[in-house]
């Protein structure tokens, strides 16, 4: 009997490998693969497609969207009506000679779940699906679903941030101007050091 839930439960964990593998093979193959994302077009030239904030944008909400330079180079905060972000969350994007490298919307984890119904309905389903373990600063340990989308020219990621549990990232990469190893890098994509089940 033992022997028996050792097998099943080595099932259970290769499972996740096995989807990885077939979603790896098959990355491309992303059907609805967008070619601009909340509002914004990728291959744009950003600093043109988005104006400068008013200085009384920056501490009032505003309906279009606008860009305020960050203390970081080619770093952007987006300010205006985010979709996907909800009220309290921040938008980040970097640039490439003016093209979005990489935009990252936080927010509060809460609404993680509805995030990746809606991000799933939007844009199909996820390429690959993983699970996480996260611990808490207390020292609470839990699985977190990583839902990730690959496509020819644009990668996208839903994930519980591990540095701050209560907080959630999806990252977009603009394949054609994020340096070879953006999609690897923990320094690229904040919070991606963490074990997968």
């Amino acid at each position: 009997m033992k022997a028996l839930a050792l097998v099943i439960i080595s099932g259970f964990l290769t499972i996740p490998t096995a989807w990885a593998t077939q979603d790896a093979q098959h990355g491309s193959s992303w059907r609805l693969e967008p070619e601009s994302f909340i509002g914004l077009n990728l291959k744009g030239d950003f600093l043109k497609d988005i104006p400068e904030c008013a200085a009384k944008a920056a501490q009032q909400s505003v309906a279009s969207l606008c860009r305020e330079l960050t203390e970081h180079d080619n770093t952007y905060l987006l300010q205006g009506e985010i979709p996907f972000g909800g009220k309290k969350s921040n938008t980040t994007v970097q640039l490439n000679n003016g093209k979005i490298q990489r935009l990252i919307i936080s927010g509060n984890a809460e609404t993680i779940r509805n995030l990746s119904e809606t991000l799933t309905t939007t844009y199909g389903d996820p390429t690959t699906w993983e699970l996480s373990r996260l611990e808490s600063k207390s020292g609470y340990s839990f699985v977190s679903e990583v839902l990730i989308w690959s496509g020819q020219h644009v990668s996208m990621k839903l994930q519980r941030n591990n540095d701050d549990i209560n907080t959630y990232s999806i990252i977009v990469i603009n394949n054609n101007y994020a340096p070879e190893s953006a999609t690897e890098s923990s320094e690229t994509i904040p919070a991606e050091k963490r074990s997968t089940l």
